[in-house]
């Protein structure tokens, strides 16, 4: 298993953008809490019962949404730059830092370049995660999920020329 990840000052770059969006999570991560502990802990309303009922489910809905757009948000830049590792059976990335998902190679689409940004491509597949979707509905209006390759990754031309022989050979 050949193993491609950013190094140096790429890696720096990586991590930066990595640590924002952990930092953005946790910075929002007690709004949300403290929500969820204003709603049950708030003192008894004036008004008759069924109306507070409302007003805390309504509460709980905002926060739960909140929680959610800002959760999605945060994982487009902590999957920003994944590490990369192939094999004769498929393609393995690296998402929230810690762990790996393995992509065959039948699953993968294409590699598009990225027009807004000339130094990346986009490596689409039929499935990744539901956070992976962002970076194709970003930067290609595409539904399709995928992940980035920039091209401060060490041997980008190797790793582009695996992926572009295997998806090939295996469609």
């Amino acid at each position: 298993m050949k193993k491609y990840t950013y190094s140096g000052k790429n890696q720096q770059g990586t991590l930066k953008w990595q640590l924002a969006g952990y930092l953005a999570f946790i910075g929002m991560s007690p709004v949300f809490l403290l929500t969820l502990i204003s709603i049950f802990l708030v003192p008894l309303s004036p008004y008759p019962e069924t109306s507070w009922n409302n007003i805390r489910f309504s509460l709980l809905c905002w926060s739960v949404l909140l929680f959610f757009l800002g959760f999605t948000g945060c994982s487009f830049f902590i999957n920003y730059f994944p590490s990369i590792w192939t094999d004769d059976d498929a393609i393995y990335i690296s998402y929230f830092i810690i762990f790996r998902i393995k992509i065959p190679w039948n699953r993968i689409i294409d590699i598009v370049s990225v027009k807004s940004l000339p130094k990346m491509v986009l490596v689409r597949a039929r499935r990744i995660t539901p956070w992976h979707t962002h970076y194709s509905i970003y930067y290609l209006r595409s539904l399709k999920p995928g992940f980035l390759i920039n091209e401060s990754i060490d041997n980008f031309d190797e790793l582009i020329q695996v992926i572009r022989k295997n998806v090939n050979n295996k469609q």
